[in-house]
């Protein structure tokens, strides 16, 4: 369910409202056509659906999660004062006045720990940027996959 939002423009809530309601029905009647699907069968009152490509890449996917993984590595590995404010800010959202009041901290040691989180991951993701092993093909979780292909070679 959408809600709205008051950034946005009530029109475009409206319009997108529209939009949703107006698929849903063609769905419902049968009219969408699946590009996936072999069988095509085209009439020209039919709703092309599009598969999104970058879903469907798995090269990207891995690189996607690999990346993800190595954040998460690098936050988790932040002194716990910085690791708090930088999670409570940049994950969680929330806004610097409130988390001095959370903390119990001034502004002031909220904005420069923040500051200091985002130096420091730039710093550890720089330096694990620089190395040529970071995405190299080898490690223990490769070993299965080589096992695999050595046996079927």
């Amino acid at each position: 369910m959408f809600q709205f939002n008051l950034a946005s423009q009530f029109s475009t809530w409206l319009i997108r409202i529209a939009i949703n309601e107006s698929l849903t029905a063609l769905k419902k009647k049968g009219k969408t056509l699946y590009l996936n699907n072999q069988d095509l069968n085209i009439n020209n009152d039919l709703i092309l659906e599009i598969p999104d490509h970058k879903q469907l890449n798995p090269q990207e996917k891995m690189a996607q999660t690999e990346t993800k993984r190595l954040l998460e590595n690098a936050i988790d590995h932040l002194d716990l004062k910085y690791r708090t404010v930088y999670v409570m800010k940049e994950i969680e959202e929330i806004s610097l006045k409130e988390i001095a009041t959370t903390l119990d901290i001034s502004l002031a040691n909220v904005k420069i720990r923040l500051h200091r989180s985002k130096e420091m991951l730039k710093e550890t993701l720089f330096k694990l940027s620089n190395t040529t092993d970071i995405f190299e093909f080898g490690y223990s979780r490769c070993d299965r996959i080589t096992e695999k292909v050595m046996r079927s070679i």
